[in-house]
């Protein structure tokens, strides 16, 4: 573990611009720490003052108590000049010098949708957010969110539950679980996904991190979902990170005396975001990817109900609806509501003329 990039964290005065210029200019953490004032002096926008601060701290009992912590929680560390850092997030402006992570982070390199919106979600939002988590991981896009209660929850959730992946971004050190609620969903995003901050160890969850947070979220995936959001909600602050990134922009529409589509409506009404009817408008929105007829065999989830569960046994292949309630013993009309149910959550797919195939496999 290196101790040199933890030493440059705890210089003050230091930004993450100016650390990650630093550390460009040098070629590594441990060239900065080792330069002299008048070396530092030759970047542009570096007086000497701040070279003198660089050269003289002694970072050494917060990199003891960072890697104390590291070690102590499992914890990894990423720099910007490393191979594995996110290849995305290393294009935006103002990325993060170093990343604290857990997990696997190379699923920040693959295809991956921002989904993020209001905590206080309602029916509507939350069914919306179990849709769309759940064809991403259908169609092989990693979802990625806040951890945040709400929306970001409910995402990583959903995407879990049919075998997808998933990154959260923390506003606080990984070490500090917010909210605490959420800890069991943790170790969840970890064994199917990763979760990264570029806060310390011991950062708290302060209500400023999280808009610095948000560029992190959107600078990490190709566009962003606003399901749900207030006038004021956080998530109008990723969209506009995503909006300068060059990302794409996408929101649900919502009832217009709806408190929580306000935001929303607003980005759709302004042109900052394209409104989202159906999953297939991102989908061709990415159609560079070739990801719009590319699915993943899902596993059986072990909580889907036995009526469900006898539905996807019967369509080993693809069958009309008439076919699958003769199976099965029931009524169309019936039959038609459990096969919507499990086209919501990505578990079927609804093909013209009344045809369903499974997408979930069996041991």
């Amino acid at each position: 573990m290196n101790k040199s990039y933890l030493k440059l964290l705890s210089v003050p005065g230091l930004g993450t611009r100016r650390i990650t210029r630093l550390i460009e200019h040098f070629g590594s953490c441990e060239n900065v720490l080792t330069a002299t004032p008048d070396e530092i002096c030759t970047i542009n926008g570096f007086e000497r003052k701040l070279a003198h601060i660089i050269t003289s701290h002694d970072g050494s009992e917060f990199a003891e108590f960072q890697i104390e912590q590291m070690v102590k929680n499992d914890i990894q560390l990423v720099c910007i000049l490393d191979g594995n850092y996110p290849k995305r997030l290393k294009q935006i402006y103002s990325p993060p010098a170093v990343l604290f992570y857990k997990g696997d982070l190379s699923v920040f390199d693959k295809p991956s949708l921002a989904i993020v919106g209001t905590r206080r979600i309602t029916a509507y939002g939350k069914a919306i957010t179990e849709e769309f988590s759940s064809k991403c991981a259908q169609h092989g896009l990693t979802t990625v969110s806040g951890f945040a209660r709400g929306v970001d929850t409910i995402c990583h959730i959903s995407t879990i539950k049919i075998g997808g992946k998933t990154g959260a971004v923390f506003g606080s050190g990984l070490d500090v679980i917010y909210p605490a609620e959420n800890r069991k969903l943790f170790e969840q995003v970890v064994q199917n996904g990763c979760i990264v901050s570029e806060f310390p160890m011991g950062t708290k969850p302060d209500a400023g991190n999280f808009p610095q947070r948000n560029r992190i979220i959107s600078g990490l995936t190709l566009g962003v979902l606003v399901i749900e959001a207030g006038k004021r909600s956080g998530a109008l602050i990723t969209s506009a990170f995503a909006s300068d990134q060059n990302r794409e922009v996408f929101a649900i529409p919502g009832a217009v005396n709806s408190q929580k589509s306000i935001g929303t409506n607003r980005l759709i009404q302004r042109g900052h975001a394209k409104a989202i009817l159906d999953f297939q408008d991102i989908l061709d929105e990415f159609e560079f990817l070739n990801v719009s007829n590319k699915t993943m065999s899902l596993p059986l989830p072990d909580t889907l109900p036995e009526k469900e569960q006898n539905i996807l046994k019967v369509l080993t292949e693809i069958k009309h609806i008439d076919d699958i309630a003769e199976k099965i013993a029931i009524e169309p009309q019936q039959l038609l509501s459990q096969l919507l149910y499990l086209e919501l959550r990505g578990y079927v797919r609804q093909h013209p003329g009344k045809h369903f195939e499974s997408l979930l496999k069996f041991d």
